[in-house]
């Protein structure tokens, strides 16, 4: 059946008519979309995506009772400009309390607090670890690092030649003993400056501190009081050993105090804050 022309010319009219408003609607269902973070709770599929697409994975472990993770939610993924470089992210919201699979998996990444987020590429290398709440400002330039960082990893592993770039970078992403068997290698070459020794040293030292290896982090430090005295690294070996003692039921104020106003301003800062938790915590016994 023929349309009557009358009827072809009131179509024709109404579709010109409603065409801009049926296209604004698409963009602004487009825009809501974009301005929107897509979470998955998959984490296995998240990784196929990951690999699928080549992009970095960004992992959020939180609980329903942390106020921090819901600032992080509130304050920092509604921000435009974190928004739109996450979205060059595959995103994961992992509730460990939830589940016995979730629980493994923040098991196995060393998830002591919330919230915690976890940077891979995609091929699950941890390009960072962010501990607690982080303003958007900040956050914004941490994904900056973990991008360029990402490109570096790609770069420097390529090879299996054990170098100081691979060495930071795994201290950085806290692999503790890829990190210590590469300085292990890379000493027994005559690869590190003996000026850096302290350096690599302390960073060991304290993520094997971090991580709950206590013992063996202080053998790290332990070195450098022994063998580095003239190392700027003295202070945070000292710094580590009074928090060691403290552990250890040991009296370490009057230790802290005789080397906090020889420390440098920013481990000065340290050494207070541990001071004064002792005082308070001395108090309140």
């Amino acid at each position: 059946m023929i349309l009557p022309y009358a009827v072809v010319l009131c179509f024709n009219y109404v579709i010109k008519k409603y065409l801009f408003l049926i296209i604004l609607i698409f963009a602004i269902i487009s825009c809501t979309k974009k301005d929107k973070l897509n979470w998955y709770t998959d984490f296995n599929y998240a990784l196929e995506v990951a690999n699928n697409e080549h992009k970095p994975i960004m992992i959020e472990f939180h609980t329903k009772w942390c106020s921090l993770c819901k600032e992080l939610e509130k304050r920092v993924f509604t921000d435009k400009n974190i928004i739109t470089k996450l979205n060059d992210f595959i995103l994961v919201k992992i509730e460990p309390e939830s589940d016995v699979f979730s629980r493994k998996i923040a098991e196995e990444y060393n998830i002591n607090g919330f919230p915690t987020l976890i940077f891979f590429n995609e091929d699950k290398f941890i390009l960072k670890k962010i501990i607690g709440y982080m303003e958007a400002n900040k956050f914004s330039e941490s994904l900056d690092s973990i991008i360029e960082k990402s490109i570096i990893v790609k770069e420097e592993f390529s090879n299996d030649k054990p170098n100081t770039n691979k060495l930071e970078i795994l201290i950085d992403s806290e692999y503790i003993d890829k990190s210590i068997e590469m300085y292990n290698t890379l000493l027994e070459k005559n690869q590190i400056s003996s000026n850096d020794i302290p350096k690599y040293l302390s960073s060991i030292g304290a993520i094997l501190f971090q991580n709950n290896r206590i013992d063996e982090a202080i053998k790290y430090f332990d070195k450098i009081l022994t063998n580095y005295s003239d190392s700027i690294e003295i202070y945070n070996a000292h710094l580590y050993k009074a928090i060691y003692m403290y552990g250890n039921g040991e009296e370490c104020i009057e230790y802290l105090e005789y080397f906090k106003d020889k420390a440098p301003s920013n481990i000065k800062e340290k050494y207070i804050d541990f001071i004064n938790y002792i005082k308070e915590a001395n108090n309140n016994s």
